[in-house]
């Protein structure tokens, strides 16, 4: 087809040819070549008298060929990047790829509905406190939860709970010295109060470890009977739930290293 267009100062001759291609993703487009052929004049009416088989088009510009592929935008309900770009999204057939793109690679609520859905669908995934996570690990959450709320309860009323106390260091956050360990893969928050501990040196540095009647007791990494303030804070805002406890007495149950 020919096309008149323009440069700078003359209109142009230009040959389009264009065609319909499929991508390999499926996806529809239109290649169009534009190869330039000629000025004609300075005038628009000359070119097209000397040119009357010629459609106007003065989007076409400038003095060198060129070619370019145009392609329809990819429906909302399949891949547009990837490996499966073009392919429909419920039908993907590698569901840790599909939850790795859920979280990583598509946008748009069309598109993370449709994966969230399907990937519940396989009754391999779940959702726990709005977060989308493998089923097993839902499980465990929700066992776990179930544990830090038992404990929670004991404590708060009056009770004592057994734990598997891990790493011990000094709480620098607040004013009043006070030593903090973990428990339950740091579900379990335990806050030594300054009157349970008892200051060591080692080389000439000094620190600090739980301990009454002034004689320390290591508990790091020991199994652990405690007793709580009242001031205990049980945070569900978490992924799963964290249970602060401010210790009131406790007792070691094990000496035998833990982990």
């Amino acid at each position: 087809m020919k096309v008149i267009g323009f440069s700078t100062k003359y209109y142009t001759l230009w040959e389009i040819y264009s065609e319909e291609i499929t991508g390999r993703d499926g996806r529809k487009g239109k290649k169009v070549t534009a190869t330039y052929l000629k000025n004609i004049s300075t005038d628009l009416e000359t070119a097209k008298v000397r040119h009357p088989e010629a459609t106007v088009d003065l989007s076409v510009h400038g003095t060198h060929s060129w070619n370019r592929t145009v392609w329809e935008p990819l429906p909302t309900d399949v891949f547009h990047n990837g490996k499966y770009k073009g392919q429909p999204i419920a039908e993907c057939p590698d569901l840790e790829y599909l939850f790795w793109a859920y979280g990583s690679l598509l946008s748009g609520e069309e598109q993370i509905s449709i994966a969230r859905e399907t990937l519940l669908a396989s009754g391999h995934y779940a959702i726990y406190k709005d977060s989308l996570m493998k089923a097993e690990e839902a499980s465990r959450l929700e066992a776990e939860d179930d544990a830090v709320q038992e404990m929670c309860d004991i404590l708060e009323d009056g009770g004592t709970i057994t734990v598997d106390a891990s790493s011990v260091h000094v709480d620098e956050g607040t004013e009043d010295l006070r030593l903090v360990s973990y428990a339950l893969d740091g579900r379990i928050v335990l806050i030594w109060p300054r009157d349970l501990l008892v200051e060591r040196e080692y080389m000439g540095r000094q620190y600090w470890v739980p301990g009454k009647n002034g004689k320390g007791i290591r508990t790091k990494n020991r199994q652990i009977d405690i007793s709580a303030e009242k001031s205990i804070v049980l945070d569900q805002n978490w992924r799963s739930n964290r249970l602060e406890v401010t210790v009131k007495d406790f007792s070691v149950v094990s000496q035998k290293k833990i982990g």
